[in-house]
């Protein structure tokens, strides 16, 4: 299993942008590696990390991409921020009902 996500020691996520260079280190024996030299878009700083090949994958460094369809961002996008009283009815949902009656509930509501 790879990683899901470079990190620079600030604790900024890695991205393409921040990217000066990647090379593949093959090595006879042993593990190859993968060197990840970046700028840090946060603090500025240089730096590079080594990765075992086995954890290398390109898209760690790509933002994750919104899958909704248009109809279904347009939905969201009028409904708002949830609110705390959302979320407080929510939680006394999930202590009344199991998951699984609320995960039918939703289900039942999507097919509408």
């Amino acid at each position: 299993m790879g990683r899901t996500a470079l990190r620079c020691t600030c604790g900024q996520r890695i991205g393409e942008r921040e990217v000066l260079r990647a090379g593949y280190y093959p090595r006879p024996f042993g593990p190859s590696y993968v060197l990840v030299r970046y700028r840090c878009s946060r603090c500025r700083r240089r730096g590079e990390q080594f990765l075992r090949q086995e954890e290398w994958d390109q898209g760690i460094l790509s933002d994750a991409t919104l899958e909704l369809d248009v109809p279904s961002q347009q939905s969201f996008a009028t409904q708002g921020p949830i609110t705390m009283r959302e979320q407080a009815a929510f939680h006394g949902q999930l202590d009344t009902q199991g998951l699984s009656e609320l995960i039918a509930e939703f289900d039942h509501q999507a097919d509408e």
